[in-house]
C-alpha cells in the first residue's frame, strides 16, 4: 500500500480585518472578536449604512484597488517568507487574483507585470514558473493540488500559495446586493463583505511509516484482551 507524499507548512502570513499578521488574525478569531464597520455613507436619511470588516491602512496604500491588493499581499507574503536564507528563487508562487468576471483592476494586467509588481515590493525574485491563477479564491485547493504535484514530482522544492483580495469594491457590493447576498435588514444571512490577505509555504513532507500488519493483529488481540 502506498500513499501520495505530504506537504509540510514552512510558514504562513496574513493580514485581516482584526489582525496584521497570522499571529494576531489567529489569536483574534480564536477569541471570537470581530471588527465590522461602516463603509459608506447612507445615501438616504434614516437609511442603515452598508457594514463591512475593512483593514486598518494608510490612505496612501489604497491609492488604486490594483495597488491596495498587491500591498496588501505583498505585507502577507512577506511574513510568509520571513526566515533567514530564504531561498525565493527555488520556491514557486501561486498568486490567486479576483474573478474576471468581477471587472477588477488587476485582471487587465499580463501575469508576468503582476508578478514583477509583487516580487518588487518584497524585493525578492521567485521561481520562473511561478504563476497568477485568475479564479479567485475558490482555486485555493486547486492551487494546492498543483503545487503538491510539483513538488513531489520533484520539479520544484517549494511553493507559496495564496493571494490577496476584496469585496469591498462598489462593484461587488452592488452584485452582491442585486443578487440579495449582502446581508441586511432584510437578509440576515447574506454575506459579510471583508477584504484580506493570506499564504501558506509548502515543500515535501517526511513520509509517515505504514502500519505493520503484525502490529494491526497485536492490537486486535490487545483490544480482546482488555476486553
Amino acid at each position: 500500500m502506498s500513499r501520495s507524499p505530504i506537504l509540510d507548512v514552512l510558514g504562513v502570513g496574513a493580514v485581516t480585518p482584526v489582525g496584521l499578521d497570522a499571529t494576531q488574525s489567529c489569536a483574534a478569531i480564536r477569541a471570537g472578536l470581530k471588527r465590522f464597520t461602516a463603509i459608506e455613507t447612507p445615501m438616504l436619511p434614516g437609511q442603515d449604512p452598508r457594514v463591512g470588516a475593512r483593514i486598518s491602512a494608510a490612505p496612501g496604500l489604497r491609492r488604486g484597488e490594483d495597488e491596495w491588493l498587491l500591498n496588501l499581499g505583498a505585507r502577507a507574503l512577506r511574513e510568509c517568507c520571513d526566515r533567514p536564507k530564504f531561498e525565493a528563487e527555488s520556491t514557486e508562487l501561486f498568486l490567486l487574483i479576483p474573478e474576471a468576471h468581477r471587472g477588477h483592476l488587476l485582471t487587465a494586467y499580463e501575469d508576468a507585470a503582476i508578478l514583477d509588481a509583487l516580487s518588487r515590493r518584497l524585493e525578492l525574485r521567485f521561481a520562473e514558473e511561478s504563476r497568477v491563477v485568475r479564479d479567485g479564491a475558490g482555486a485555493l485547493f486547486l492551487a494546492i493540488a498543483e503545487a503538491h504535484a510539483l513538488i513531489a514530482s520533484r520539479r520544484i522544492k517549494r511553493c507559496i500559495v495564496g493571494g490577496a483580495d476584496s469585496l469591498l469594491r462598489l462593484f461587488d457590493l452592488e452584485r452582491l446586493a442585486r443578487s440579495g447576498r449582502l446581508i441586511g435588514p432584510l437578509q440576515s444571512q447574506g454575506v459579510m463583505p471583508g477584504e484580506g490577505a493570506a499564504w501558506v509555504r509548502v515543500r515535501l513532507g517526511e513520509p509517515l511509516p505504514l502500519p505493520d500488519e503484525d502490529d494491526e493483529d497485536d492490537d486486535d488481540v490487545d483490544d480482546d484482551d482488555h476486553h
